[in-house]
């Protein structure tokens, strides 16, 4: 939780100085590395929600470079008839490649129609950014009709910043006392009834702390908790754990659980890596025999040798 705190000298950042310390940090992550990798652990535990919201812990692996993004997940601990299947997303351009590892069927599509590429980057759009508009517009995908056509998806409808923010900004306002969360002093960024966020300006502008809803005035949709942040780049502070809370959509659960905490989910990341990415990493050649649909072409055919899609 956080608390009030007064400095002695100065007062809060700016909207527009706030605005530029993120979209500085986004670039640093997104945009001016050669090559990104990370990778993590993301375990969930269901608290109040719908059977169908569990989840089994994973480990996730995420890359990209240039117009290519990777996303890969594997369950900790196999379980049932999945053992320990892997199943991989890559984007490259236009084309999206959907694979499970251990399954005979590989699926290749046209990005307007492989929107799952973005399931994976959770923890960085928890972390604020907008990935999902620079992986969509890589693709030369249009993100505005994917938002449109996908539109209870929370993957394609986290507030993402700097651009929520920006489109926002006369909606938004800095509080003048600062307050401590987690140690550390951080201004208050609010959308009175929408968006609460906890942003420390002496350490790269990170998010410490977020607080969002379903709508102006509506409830709690929910809250992100950024701990263990350490500077991964110069300038660039990354949270090591990250802690997020789902509350119950009012769209469907009644009103009695509005405001309840759904599924809590606990990511901790294991490394993360500039430049080191070589550029084959993203081929994700399939074994022999696998049956690939593409989408593309409309068509399929068979691997008869293992065979890079990309």
């Amino acid at each position: 939780m956080s608390q009030p705190v007064t400095f002695a000298a100065g007062g809060p950042p700016s909207l527009d100085e706030i605005v530029t310390g993120i979209g500085a940090a986004k670039r640093a992550l997104l945009s001016d590395p050669v090559s990104l990798r990370i990778q993590l652990v993301a375990t969930a535990k269901l608290v109040n929600g719908p059977a169908r919201y569990s989840r089994v812990p994973v480990h996730v692996v995420l890359a990209h470079k240039g117009n290519r993004w990777y996303g890969e997940v594997g369950l900790v601990e196999p379980s049932g008839d999945f053992g320990r299947d892997r199943r991989y997303f890559v984007a490259q351009g236009p084309t999206v490649l959907n694979w499970m590892r251990d399954n005979p069927h590989a699926v290749v599509t046209p990005f307007e129609n492989g929107w799952n590429v973005f399931q994976q980057w959770t923890y960085v759009r928890q972390m604020g950014f907008e990935v999902n508009r620079q992986i969509a517009e890589s693709g030369g995908a249009d993100y505005e009709a994917i938002q449109k056509q996908d539109a209870e998806n929370p993957d394609v409808t986290h507030p993402g910043l700097p651009d929520f923010l920006v489109a926002n900004l006369r909606r938004y306002r800095v509080l003048p006392a600062a307050e401590v969360v987690d140690g550390h002093a951080c201004w208050v960024v609010e959308w009175p009834g929408m968006d609460q966020m906890w942003i420390d300006a002496a350490h790269g502008f990170v998010l410490r702390r977020r607080v969002y809803h379903w709508g102006p005035g509506r409830p709690v949709r929910c809250e992100i908790q950024q701990r263990d942040c350490r500077e991964v780049r110069p300038g660039l502070w990354a949270a090591f754990t990250q802690l997020v809370d789902e509350y119950a959509n009012p769209h469907w659960a009644r009103r009695g659980r509005w405001n309840t905490i759904d599924l809590e989910t606990t990511t901790t990341v294991e490394k993360i890596e500039f430049d080191t990415v070589a550029d084959d990493f993203f081929d994700c050649p399939l074994p022999a025999r696998t049956v690939v649909l593409d989408g593309l072409h409309d068509t399929q055919f068979c691997v008869c040798q293992p065979h890079a899609v990309f």
